[in-house]
């Protein structure tokens, strides 16, 4: 099976000069979890941005200062298992696919997942191909911390639990992205100091060696993991077979399923990148 054939076809993409603040909006109103980033006169890619990249960079207001610069990207004519393997040993997410310079479309690990595992015959169990390693928040922790909870363990998701232990839900960085709130400050820069950084805010008013800039970032609200968590997350057993697995994906769109028990208690997750290892071994 080629690129192209599971690849998403003329991607919504952002330009660049542009904003943070833009890519989400983007992504917002497209239910979208990246964009190519190209360039404005010319089609160019020039990068790409995720909602990871801007969930852990929340006050960085340029897009060309969150952005992945020049990714690496697949043919649409590459086989499936070359763009599977970029992503296993590079750990990419979503790839590019560019023909000579133009961009043509965008083939992500939830394109391996759901459209080209299912036709294999691969017989496998959750117990076969679960971690048990995973990052757990209480329901009731602050938004705020919990986002440098998740950042700091490099993971896309966390599972929430109740007091009692308890499997609760699953808030991902899209459930991040989806409450940041835009945040304006005025601040005054000393002319002859302002950095390279400071040169990318919006300046508002010039009077000799001053600038009155006003920086548009973003913040997190006062609320709780509770209060954004995804209660729809289908859940899996240890003996849920693979092929089940990528169906509760698709239909949840969410790249982590939990693993529970039978008292309701976390035993693990499947992650999807972990089938993507699993095609691979399949095709060897």
């Amino acid at each position: 099976m080629l690129v192209k054939e599971i690849m998403i076809t003329d991607p919504t993409t952002v330009k660049v000069p542009s904003n943070t603040l833009e890519a989400i909006e983007i992504m917002k109103k497209y239910n979208i979890s990246s964009l190519p980033v190209v360039k404005e006169d010319t089609e160019k890619l020039m990068g790409i941005v995720t909602r990871s990249d801007i969930a852990k960079n929340p006050e960085e207001e340029q897009l060309a200062l969150v952005m992945v610069r020049e990714p690496i990207t697949v043919s649409s004519d590459d086989d499936i298992k070359v763009a599977a393997k970029i992503m296993v040993e590079k750990g990419f997410r979503r790839l590019p696919v560019v023909d000579g310079d133009k961009l043509v479309g965008l083939v992500s690990v939830h394109d391996i997942v759901t459209k080209v595992i299912p036709k294999t015959e691969i017989k496998m169990t959750v117990e076969d191909f679960m971690t048990r390693k995973c990052t757990i928040v209480w329901s009731k922790t602050p938004l705020s911390v919990a986002l440098e909870i998740l950042r700091l363990s490099g993971e896309r998701s966390l599972i929430a639990v109740e007091s009692d232990g308890k499997y609760s839900g699953v808030v991902s960085e899209k459930d991040f992205v989806s409450v940041l709130e835009e945040e304006s400050e005025d601040t005054i820069v000393n002319f002859s100091t302002i950095s390279d950084g400071d040169l990318w805010t919006w300046e508002r008013i010039d009077s000799k060696n001053k600038h009155y800039v006003v920086k548009e970032k973003f913040k997190i609200p006062d609320l709780f993991v509770e209060n954004i968590i995804n209660k729809e997350v289908l859940k899996v057993t240890k003996r849920t077979p693979i092929q089940e697995c990528t169906k509760r994906m698709k239909k949840s769109k969410i790249d982590v399923l939990p693993v529970i028990n039978a008292e309701g208690r976390i035993e693990g997750v499947v992650k999807d990148i972990d089938l993507v290892r699993i095609f691979l071994d399949y095709l060897e």
